[in-house]
């Protein structure tokens, strides 16, 4: 009876040894995909508020654009091909960018987190019009129709004006 007592005891401490081995074997393999895939998310993450703010660029570069466009078409600036050529190249820098954004992006992608990498959508259609708008690009020019031109007049001009109307 004792042998079979000191053979149980054997199999147990056995059976605990190799339940504790599987177990901690199982919460260190866990551990260590959670680890891996929690560090791939937060880069995704950091990558997203990066993308944020290379789409705020892009909003500000348009923005840039379309202000200095109404300012030479109703005359209160001053057609520059140096500002012309200024704005194009803030367009073709932000392009320029795309490469290193779309490996990263196709990379963060590839892990199918549900709703995907968020500002993928908007940095795509960005990209299409930054696109478009190199591709379609012309100088802008002052309107031929003086009712639409910005005209600043002096105390004088004005009086006269008044006498006019």
């Amino acid at each position: 009876m004792a042998a079979f007592a000191v053979a149980k005891a054997e199999n147990c401490a056995m059976t605990e040894n190799l339940l504790s081995r599987v177990v901690n074997g199982r919460l260190r393999a866990y551990g260590e995909e959670w680890l891996r895939e929690y560090r791939v998310a937060d880069l995704c993450s950091k990558f997203e508020q990066r993308l944020a703010g290379f789409l705020e660029v892009f909003n500000l570069i348009v923005s840039t654009n379309r202000e200095w466009r109404e300012q030479v078409f109703r005359g209160e600036r001053v057609y520059k091909p140096e500002d012309d050529e200024e704005i194009k190249e803030f367009f073709q820098s932000w392009i320029g960018c795309d490469d290193h954004i779309q490996q990263e992006l196709a990379s963060y992608e590839s892990q199918g987190y549900e709703g995907g990498v968020a500002g993928s959508k908007e940095y795509r259609e960005c990209l299409a019009e930054a696109q478009r708008i190199l591709s379609e690009w012309k100088a802008p020019e002052l309107t031929a129709a003086i009712g639409l031109r910005h005209i600043k007049w002096d105390q004088k001009q004005s009086e006269q004006l008044r006498k006019v109307l």
